[in-house]
């Protein structure tokens, strides 16, 4: 069994405004105590997309498709002087 506490380097409790959610943040900071190393194999590849490729009809259906999808979000209804309840928390 792994003693996990003895590798904590930090703990730490972040207040949140009680108007925003009655949750704190815990922050914690753990040595590598499984002593496990960075393996690049295990790493996926980053897709990259090349966008001279697209055609006017791939454009416009990626245009469509992005409308669609942002217009039926909902947190397009936020405002920057929003004020949460926990309500408003729950539903976006």
């Amino acid at each position: 069994m792994i003693d996990i506490i003895s590798n904590l380097t930090s703990c730490n409790i972040g207040d949140i405004t009680p108007i925003l959610s009655d949750h704190l943040i815990v922050i914690l900071s753990i040595e590598n105590f499984l002593d496990i190393k960075n393996n690049k194999r295990n790493i996926p590849l980053k897709k990259t997309y090349d966008f001279d490729m697209m055609s006017e009809n791939k454009w416009a259906a990626f245009s469509d498709k992005f409308d669609a999808l942002a217009t039926g979000c909902y947190l397009r209804y936020l405002i920057n002087n929003t004020i949460f309840n926990q309500n408003k928390l729950n539903y976006f």
